[in-house]
């Protein structure tokens, strides 16, 4: 009997514990209709002149649109290439994403990469991002 009550005491536990984990480990993600959110891909460099005006630009738009626009920089091309004593923050995939983006000047920016050529310019950037962020998405992901 004692036997028994262990095995139910112990397959209780484990339950338990079981369905408490998933049940805390879950996000779930809202039904609800939600818009598209914002990646911007800017190219830019050690060396660009113009890139700190991007780089404003670039912030200006995620803080007018805050939770919704998101910033990846990537160092590449003639003006990424450090000097003596300088960070290099190039990467292999930052140089095929460059190459991939038809990008003709820096700094420049993909917005979701939904046009073609990708890249554009850093005047385009806020009039690109207006566009996706009126578009509905098709599905709400959530991701940690």
């Amino acid at each position: 009997m004692k036997t028994i009550i262990t095995k139910k005491l112990f397959i209780y536990c484990v339950f338990s514990f079981v369905a408490t984990t998933f049940s805390v480990a879950q996000n779930w993600v809202s039904t609800t209709p939600q818009n598209k959110k914002v990646v911007l891909e800017e190219f830019t460099g050690i060396k660009c002149v113009f890139c700190p005006d991007g780089h404003k630009r670039a912030n200006e738009l995620k803080a007018a649109n805050k939770g919704n626009v998101f910033l990846v920089n990537i160092h590449s091309g003639g003006y990424a290439t450090p000097g003596t004593g300088e960070p290099d923050m190039r990467t292999p995939e930052g140089d095929i994403i460059d190459d991939a983006s038809g990008l003709t000047g820096y700094p420049a920016g993909s917005v979701n990469r939904f046009k073609n050529p990708r890249a554009e310019s850093r005047a385009n950037w806020s009039a690109s991002a207006n566009t996706i962020l009126g578009q509905s998405s098709p599905v709400n992901a959530y991701v940690k």
